[in-house]
């Protein structure tokens, strides 16, 4: 998507595209924080990040609800795995506020938290050219929630460990039984994009799925 073809679907301002073509700091995926937030309050609908993989149908139960993401549950037994792997998104320390997966998220047109959460980083870029965390969205959505009146909105979630679990199984060889057990732990999947798979990893074997 060009910067022209975003202008035909929603109007974003002129600094937001400006400060995404000069300012380093102020990457893609800050820009696309911003964009799926002017789409979801515009339209509704569903955002899906392209490092996502669907192994089924979205449910009916989820494209219903009037808002709808991933969000840290209760702590695994093998909490120490996921913290590892990420300690800046993945912890479940008393006062941790990554909590939120913002690759997958269902919402209806000018949800309060989609309306409330867009004017929030605009209003942060507007006035830094830095980031103070690469997870800000995730940040203030958990601000956003605990705050009057957000905090009295009913919002439906799954536990966010659903969506990334084919994420550290995903360059294992593929073997058909593991295969059916990652999908069935979820609709949809976090991945992420690897130059070092196997050629006989379950990565290989979705990417061949799309050839």
């Amino acid at each position: 998507m060009s910067d022209e073809s975003i202008r035909e679907y929603v109007d974003l301002p002129e600094w937001v595209i400006q400060k995404h073509a000069t300012n380093p700091s102020f990457r893609t995926p800050f820009f696309s924080d911003i964009l799926r937030l002017f789409l979801l309050e515009k339209y509704g609908g569903v955002w899906v990040d392209a490092t996502i993989f669907m192994s089924y149908e979205i449910p009916r139960s989820v494209l219903s609800s009037p808002f709808f993401v991933f969000y840290r549950g209760s702590e695994p037994p093998n909490s120490i795995i996921y913290e590892k792997f990420n300690p800046m998104y993945f912890s479940w320390r008393t006062g941790f506020k990554v909590r939120m997966c913002n690759s997958f998220i269902v919402s209806n047109k000018a949800h309060p938290f989609v309306s409330a959460l867009k004017e929030l980083l605009l209003r942060y870029w507007s006035r830094e050219n830095e980031f103070m965390h690469y997870f800000i969205f995730q940040i203030l959505f958990e601000e956003l929630i605990n705050a009057f009146p957000f905090c009295n909105v009913q919002w439906r979630h799954e536990d966010d460990l659903n969506i990334h679990k084919m994420l550290f199984e995903v360059k294992n060889i593929y073997n058909e039984i593991d295969w059916e057990r990652l999908c069935n732990t979820c609709f949809v999947h976090k991945l992420t994009y690897y130059n070092d798979a196997d050629v006989k990893s379950h990565y290989e074997h979705i990417k061949n799925l799309f050839c």
